[in-house]
Order: structure tokens, then C-alpha cells, then sequence
């Protein structure tokens, strides 16, 4: 015999399904025991909101399930930290802030602004993984994926660009398979001393320099001038 309880979770199980499910194939695509559906590779999407320069809101459809919206870790780089408003994770975004620390990074407010000005809020992108579904990343309900854009007719990765601008450097725990364009952008923008390749005096632990890559890069690769996600590249 169902009770109240029983009633009120079969209720929302078919709010669920009529919200979200379209199609046949939901139980591949938009499991009931998760809140959102899997994101299939090369899924059309618009941005929603920036968190700071590496991770975002976007709202994309996926398969068979409605458009709905995702939280996303961008694939192949890493944007220095930054302060977030005091309004918890949903609100999330970058604050100015030169109390620099592990949580507060040189130039993750300027990656905040550098992301919402290439990709601004209802922006077009495609989102592609390295699989056939987007992974998430291991201690967040995030999901990692590339941000594919048109531009004056031309097709650009958001990655890479960042890297191209001196705003992310390549150093990721998570594995990508374009790493090789987004070193050649970090090369780049290194050899033109762009973004935060800009402040002076690089061997300087001292330095706002040191200070922005100490946590990503280290000064074993201060030395040799090369990040290990590019050795060989």
C-alpha cells in the first residue's frame, strides 16, 4: 500500500518526466536517479552566466531531453582564482579584489571579464567533450566540455582563444585532447607577452608574475620555460 510519501515521489518522478523527456531513449539520456540529463558531445547550447573565467552556466538540449541548464568546467585550461561575491555557489561570480592569495590569483578577475566579453550571456556555442557524453569533473557536478563559437563566419574554440589572450594557462587536472593547439595559443601569447605573460621580473618569487602561475606551473617550470602539459609539443 503506497503512503503519502510513496504518492508525493511518484508525483514528482512524472513531473520529472514531463518537464524534461521528449523521446523514447530517456532512460539513456536522462536517468531519473540524476538531476540533469547527459550532455551528448557536440550539443547545441547559449550561455547563461559566468562564474569565473573557466567555468560557466550554460543552457543546451541534449539528445532527446528539453533544453536545460548545465554547469560547465572548461576542457584544456586553467584561469587564475578569484574572489566570488559572498552570495553562495547558484550566485557565483568574480569580484575585484588585490588581496592576493591561493583562492585570489593575479588576473582571475581579468579572466572573468576576458570570458564574459568573448562568450557575453545568450552567446551561441557548441559544446564538445572528448567522449561520446561530457564527463564530470571529480569533486563537483560539473561537466567538462569545449566551447565551440562563430565568429565574422569563422569557428573558434574558447579554449584555446583564452590561452591565445594570456588569461589560462594549459596546467588542468582534467586530460584534453586539444592540448596541442592550446599550447601552441599559450606559446603565443607567451612569446607576445600578452595577458598575465605581461607583468615583469618572471623569476621574481616576489613578483605579481610568480605569484599568478606558483600554484598552476611551479618553478620547475619557470626554469625550463615549458609547462608538462606541452613537453614534446
Amino acid at each position: 500500500m503506497n503512503t503519502v510519501a510513496d504518492d508525493d515521489v511518484v508525483a514528482k518522478m512524472n513531473e520529472h518526466k514531463k518537464k524534461y523527456l521528449t523521446g523514447t531513449k530517456h532512460d539513456q539520456d536522462c536517468g531519473f536517479n540524476t538531476i540533469e540529463c547527459d550532455l551528448k558531445n557536440n550539443s547545441p547550447g547559449k550561455v547563461q552566466r559566468w562564474i569565473d573565467g573557466d567555468t560557466l552556466y550554460v543552457y543546451a538540449k541534449s539528445g532527446d531531453c528539453r533544453e536545460q541548464r548545465y554547469s560547465i568546467r572548461v576542457l584544456g585550461i586553467d584561469c587564475p582564482e578569484c574572489t566570488k561575491n559572498p552570495g553562495g555557489f547558484v550566485a557565483h561570480y568574480c569580484i575585484q579584489d588585490t588581496n592576493y592569495n591561493d583562492h585570489n590569483e593575479p588576473y582571475g578577475y581579468e579572466a572573468w571579464l576576458a570570458a564574459k566579453k568573448l562568450l557575453p550571456e545568450g552567446s551561441k556555442v557548441v559544446l564538445t567533450c572528448d567522449r561520446d557524453y561530457c564527463q564530470r569533473d571529480n569533486t563537483r557536478r560539473r561537466l567538462l566540455a569545449y566551447l565551440g563559437y562563430e565568429k565574422d563566419g569563422a569557428s573558434y574554440d574558447f579554449s584555446t582563444e583564452m590561452a591565445r589572450a594570456g588569461m589560462a594557462f594549459t596546467g588542468t587536472n582534467f586530460n584534453a585532447k586539444k592540448n596541442k593547439q592550446i599550447c601552441a595559443a599559450e606559446a603565443e601569447a607567451l612569446n607576445n607577452g600578452v595577458g598575465f605573460w605581461s607583468l615583469s621580473d618572471k623569476t621574481n618569487k616576489s613578483s605579481r608574475f610568480y605569484e599568478v602561475i606558483k600554484k598552476m606551473q611551479g618553478k620547475k617550470w619557470l626554469n625550463s620555460g615549458k609547462h608538462k602539459n606541452c613537453a614534446g609539443i
